[in-house]
């Protein structure tokens, strides 16, 4: 044999495996949506924060979170409840705290979450039986 002797390819360093990578379905494993629980301060939510609580919870990535991840997600809608309130100074937390919960679809992504789309059969096109009986003339 001529050259070296390739190396195993169990220890190269980078094997490129999807380690997380998931397909998103619409199921909550913990239940029901969880309540949002009402704040410490006797303040009403923002309805921006609480209209984010129902989207979380209404959306496929519920199906990845666990019991654990509710405080999560607690925290992250008390950051935008703050957030519309004035306090603009937690717009980078909410951005951090978003990746971890795979709030955009770039968070999805790195995560390696996909969410299965299922195409209705009305888009597909109509086939014509001559497709030249589209055209018209121009004048």
């Amino acid at each position: 044999m001529r050259g070296r002797v390739p190396k195993d390819p169990r220890t190269l360093p980078r094997r490129n495996r999807a380690m997380t990578a998931t397909m998103l379905v619409d199921t909550n494993p913990i239940g029901n949506p969880p309540k949002l629980p009402k704040r410490d301060d006797g303040e009403l939510w923002h309805p921006e924060a609480s209209r984010t609580w129902r989207d979380i919870w209404d959306s496929p990535m519920a199906s990845e979170y666990t019991q654990v991840d509710v405080h999560r997600v607690e925290m992250y809608v008390d950051l935008i409840h703050r957030y519309w309130k004035g306090e603009t100074e937690f717009a980078s937390e909410i951005r951090l705290q978003g990746v971890c919960l795979g709030i955009t679809p770039i968070d999805r992504r790195r995560l390696q979450w996909t969410i299965s789309r299922v195409e209705p059969k009305e888009r597909r096109p109509q086939r014509v039986a001559d497709p030249r009986a589209m055209l018209r003339p121009v004048s």
